[in-house]
């Protein structure tokens, strides 16, 4: 599976847990913190922080829950690799 993250801002942590923020206002004190369980925190800007790329590939990689709400939101596409070598092995039949 390739994950291609499309908007890394939306992505943060709040102590171990990675989440998306979702209907931000940049102009309010708080967030929306979305978890891939759907759990939701308001939380204020000064606790939130930014995985690295590395610990976000993993997490989505692993997180089924947060990967569909990324999907959804339009944060990230997923291509699944055997689709692409099954259009390649066709492709090469024309």
């Amino acid at each position: 599976m390739k994950i291609i993250i499309l908007k890394p801002e939306q992505f943060v942590q709040h102590r171990n847990k990675i989440g998306v923020i979702l209907f931000d206002n940049p102009t309010h004190e708080t967030v929306n913190f979305f978890t891939g369980d759907m759990s939701h925190r308001v939380l204020n800007r000064n606790l939130i922080g930014s995985p690295s790329m590395a610990d976000l590939d993993l997490e989505l990689l692993a997180n089924d829950s947060l990967r569909y709400l990324a999907v959804e939101n339009n944060l990230i596409t997923v291509s699944h690799q055997h689709e692409i070598e099954f259009l390649k092995y066709a492709d090469s039949y024309n």
